[in-house]
Parts: C-alpha cells; structure tokens; sequence
C-alpha cells in the first residue's frame, strides 16, 4: 500500500534493477492507503511525470507509470 509518490520512489531504490532488455517489463501493482487515485495523480503531475489515466464514471479508475523498465499500476 502507498500513501504517497515517495513511497514509490522508495520501492525503486530498495527494489533489485529490473531486466533492462527492451522487450520486457516489470509490472509492479499498487494499492493507494486511501484510496484517493485523484491525489496520486497530482502528486505525478506536481513532480513531472505524466502517467496513462482511465475514467470510469468520471472518476480516475486507473493510473499507469512507466520508470525503469517498471510498470506502475
């Protein structure tokens, strides 16, 4: 579970690399604490990152990141 963006900075830096071939990624799926996807997502944008977004019923349903060979969802 993950409060904050730095939480996900924190699983990049005490995770292993991920396997740097080009044709593979590695999915990591996330829960928010709170779940409050729409913070997240300003947090990304606040930061500089601009995540694939879903809406279901004009809320955010889904976020995906791409860092590292890393998937974020």
């Amino acid at each position: 579970m993950i409060e904050h963006i730095n939480d996900i900075i924190s699983i990049l830096r005490d995770e292993p690399p991920a396997d740097n071939s080009l044709d593979r990624h590695e999915v990591v799926y996330l829960i928010h604490k709170h779940d409050n996807l729409e913070a997240i997502l300003w947090q990304l944008h606040e930061a500089g990152y601009r995540p694939q977004i879903k809406y279901q019923a004009g809320n955010v349903s889904y976020i995906s990141l791409t860092v590292n060979n890393r998937i974020f969802i």
